[in-house]
């Protein structure tokens, strides 16, 4: 409502990170500017190829997340997966998800930067399960970055982020699906996902942001001095 009221008093100018979360805001907030969220790619490691093979699940263990499905699904294919990150919800974890890790799915915790970056460029397939409608999702860029094509849920931002030369995404938001999606991302060109990651650079998102901050203060001085 808030949003809304403030469109007749033109004092805010709104921006999202996604389309898809622009086309959310949009009954409220009819033209509002998308710029992406970026990552340093300077920081992330280009893996042309991977050496091992596993999948990757990687983020907060939440219910929101989704990590019970992306286990279940990596199951189903018959990969393993590794798991890396903190838990956000304590109940979750050991209701859901816990009880699913052996062998086949090992949670690594949570892991520096490095680590990380050479966990997720070794996987054959990174696995991004939203259970809500994510506006942006940074760990898919990161994954990009690192040449990791991903399977997921086709919810949110995911399908603007995403190519078919870069990922395999399912409307089901189910674990059989989502099997099938592992078995198909892992054959994409490694080499497609850096390129795609390209877009999301961090040194890319200031600029559009300097670029916008600069609009918006020469329409202020000329409606001021006008």
């Amino acid at each position: 409502r808030a949003a809304a009221r403030e469109q007749h008093l033109r004092k805010i100018y709104y921006v999202s990170v996604s389309k898809s979360n622009a086309t959310a805001w949009k009954p409220y907030i009819s033209n509002c500017k998308i710029i992406t969220n970026g990552i340093d790619l300077r920081q992330w490691h280009f893996y042309p190829t991977n050496d091992q093979s596993y999948v990757m699940w990687f983020g907060r263990i939440h219910p929101d997340k989704g990590t019970h499905l992306a286990i279940e699904a990596a199951k189903l294919a018959g990969k393993t997966i590794r798991i890396a990150g903190s838990v956000a919800d304590q109940y979750y974890f050991e209701t859901y998800v816990e009880p699913m890790l052996d062998e086949k799915a090992i949670w690594m915790g949570h892991r520096t930067h490095e680590e990380l970056n050479e966990l997720i460029g070794n996987a054959e397939v990174s696995l991004i399960t939203p259970c809500w409608d994510e506006p942006f999702g940074l760990v898919v860029a990161e994954s990009l970055a690192c040449g990791t094509p991903v399977a997921g849920f086709s919810r949110g931002a995911l399908p603007t982020i995403l190519t078919e030369k870069t990922g395999v995404l399912t409307h089901s938001c189910g674990p059989h699906e989502l099997a099938k999606c592992i078995v198909r991302a892992a054959t994409l060109d490694r080499a497609d996902c850096r390129t795609q990651a390209l877009h999301l650079d961090i040194d890319t998102m200031v600029s559009s942001y300097e670029e916008l901050f600069s609009e918006i203060v020469h329409r202020r001085y000329f409606s001021y001095a006008g």
